[in-house]
Order: C-alpha cells, then sequence, then structure tokens
C-alpha cells in the first residue's frame, strides 16, 4: 500500500516507527543560521553536511543578525530552526527569553561544551612589561602600550556592535578602572581582526575581549589577564538562576531594561565559566524529529572548534571544504551524534 506524504508525516512527527526511514520529503528544509564568527560558520556547515547527507534534508545556511535568529526561531515556522554555535553567558538574554524553564521555552539546546572568555593581550606585552591583571591597566602609562591611533589613550576592543557581552565589557571596564584611560573600539569582528595582524607586524599593544575556543588562538600569541573570579549574579533579573548571589560581584542592568544600564551596572570580576551548544527550534521535534535528535547530541571538544577556526582564518580555506575534510577524517565522532536515529 502506498503512504502518501502526509499520513507519512504524521507518523514520523509523532515519532513513531513503522518501517519507515523518517527521511526528508520534497518540501522538508532545515535552516542553519551563521552569527558570523569563524568557529559558528564551520559548525554551521558541519551540521548541514551530516543533515544533508545522512539524514537527506534539505538544508539553508544565511549568516544573520543574532537577534533575528532567535526571534525567528521562537516562531517556529521554519524561517530559522538552528543557531550554529550558542554561548553563555554571551546570549544570556536570548536564554533567559526563550529556553530557561518557565520562559517561552521555544528554543532547546544540545550538549555543552565549555570555554573560557576575558581580556587578552600580545604575549611580547605581558613579557616585556609585566601586564598580568585586569588591575594593570588602571595605569596611564600601562594604557600607553595599547595607544593604536597615537591620541595617548589606549584602545581595546568590548566585542562587536550588537553581541550581549558588548555591554557587559564596556561596563567591566569602567568597574575595573582602566575605561578612565582606554577608548573602546566598537567595530566588527573581521575588523579587529585585520587591527589586531596589524599590531603584531608592528609590536604594538592591543586590549580585547576574546575566548576560547578560537583559531586566533593558534595564529596568534594571546595572553588571559587575571580576574577576581566569579562570585554570582547580583541584579534582579539573575534571581532564579543557580549563578544568583544578592552578595555576588557581578551586578548588571541591560541596555532594555534602563537608559542609565552604564551607570547602574557594576562587574567587579570575571566571567563565569563559558559552554557552548547547538541551539534549535523546539518546533523541530515534532516537525523533523530525526533532525532534532542529531542537533541535541553534538557535541564538539573545544581544540577541534579552535582548529577548525585556524584553518579558515590563517589558512584561508573555505568553511564548507573544513567542514567536509573533518567529517570524512572523523566518522565515528559523526556516528555518535546519530546514535539511536533510524537512518
Amino acid at each position: 500500500m502506498k503512504i502518501t506524504r502526509s499520513i507519512k508525516s504524521i507518523i514520523v512527527g509523532m515519532g513513531l516507527s513503522l518501517g519507515l526511514t523518517g527521511t526528508a520529503y520534497a518540501n522538508d528544509k532545515v535552516v542553519i543560521a551563521d552569527p558570523g564568527w569563524d568557529s559558528a560558520q564551520i559548525m554551521q556547515q558541519v551540521l548541514a553536511e551530516v543533515i544533508k547527507n545522512r539524514l537527506n534534508v534539505d538544508v539553508e545556511t544565511p549568516r544573520l543578525d543574532q537577534n533575528l535568529i532567535y526571534a525567528s526561531m521562537d516562531k517556529g515556522d521554519g524561517n530559522v530552526d538552528v543557531h550554529s554555535e550558542f554561548w553563555l553567558p554571551a546570549q544570556q538574554p536570548a536564554y533567559d527569553k526563550y529556553i530557561a524553564e518557565g520562559s517561552r521555552e521555544t528554543i532547546v539546546r544540545g550538549k555543552k561544551f565549555t570555554g573560557e572568555q576575558g581580556w587578552y593581550i600580545p604575549g611580547y606585552i605581558q613579557d616585556k612589561y609585566g601586564v598580568r591583571s585586569v588591575h594593570d591597566l588602571a595605569k596611564p602609562e600601562i594604557a600607553k602600550l595599547f595607544d593604536v591611533n597615537g591620541n595617548g589613550k589606549g584602545d581595546f576592543w568590548p566585542g562587536a556592535p550588537g553581541w550581549g557581552t558588548t555591554p557587559q565589557n564596556l561596563v567591566q571596564a569602567k568597574s575595573y578602572g582602566f575605561s578612565e584611560y582606554f577608548e573602546p573600539m566598537e567595530v566588527s569582528d573581521a575588523i579587529m581582526k585585520a587591527q589586531l595582524k596589524t599590531a603584531f607586524r608592528r609590536k604594538q599593544g592591543l586590549l580585547l575581549y576574546y575566548w576560547k575556543p578560537e583559531g586566533l588562538h593558534l595564529h596568534y600569541d594571546l595572553r588571559l589577564l587575571e580576574e577576581p573570579p566569579f562570585t554570582g549574579y547580583s541584579h534582579e533579573s539573575a534571581k532564579g538562576s543557580p549563578d544568583y548571589n544578592p552578595d555576588g560581584c557581578f551586578y548588571y542592568v541591560s541596555p532594555t531594561e534602563d537608559p542609565e544600564w552604564y551607570e547602574k551596572s557594576d562587574i567587579q570580576c570575571a566571567f563565569p565559566v563559558i559552554d557552548a551548544s547547538v541551539a534549535y527550534s523546539k518546533s523541530l521535534e515534532t516537525r523533523l524529529p530525526q533532525v532534532a535528535q542529531f542537533l541535541s547530541q553534538v557535541s564538539v571538544d573545544p581544540d577541534i572548534m579552535s582548529q577548525w577556526s585556524y584553518e579558515v582564518s590563517a589558512n584561508k580555506k573555505e568553511a564548507l571544504d573544513v567542514a567536509r575534510e573533518w567529517i570524512a577524517a572523523n566518522p565515528d565522532v559523526v556516528n555518535g551524534w546519530l546514535a539511536g536515529i533510524n537512518l
């Protein structure tokens, strides 16, 4: 007996098995968004290659602004289904709105993999001048070591415009006392990397917020500055979070909450340990349950992600080529992501 597409879709959507494979139909597709940075681009292509070639589902891979990604995933209509690399606490507002228990709960996170983030400087600056702590930056003679544009003040990159961490890093600079001697460069990740390349060529200082895993660390000797340890979020909106502590060191008011966010916020410590994951629209659990199961099982070693980024940023490879080469060399890892799925 021939089973029509609509009946088959219902069966797969219910998660039942009648000897069918759950493979794609003509109009099925998954839209995986790339938020812009190198490792996210490669993760996007890795996910797309596996979904197309192992789950037989068509994939689109646009690059989109993060706010648009979340709003579209929230709708669950298939316009955007997947955020290729969701980081916490960098995307904490999106987590609180769409993922956390008691929120809209329209977005799901897969397995987590950890990393680090903070303030980095070139190794040659640290070795020559002994700059090791963020508190060392609050000295005019040290700030001048990071003067890129020649105006007598240090320059620092707090992150790209639109990133959730960028305003938090501006607050940190104020709270640590070095904003008096430094000026922020709120430019894109690509522009910052061009400036970093120039700084290393000229042996200049450049202070930047960054993270691991990232291929930049395989290309440049960047040193993480010491910061006081994280002791908890103390702002009201963090109540209910496992990291909430009324006496915590991290008090942050979002620009969307209060126009005086900068003056009212005070961050006297490092960020908590960061973690990343694939994030996807909960609607996939009923629309394409096998894809949802696959996404929930994806986890990547941070060192691998750093190598991915290095291949793109330093070796100038295309993200798709890096993804295909890695998949071909790591069939056991990919098969682990597909465990339990009826292929």
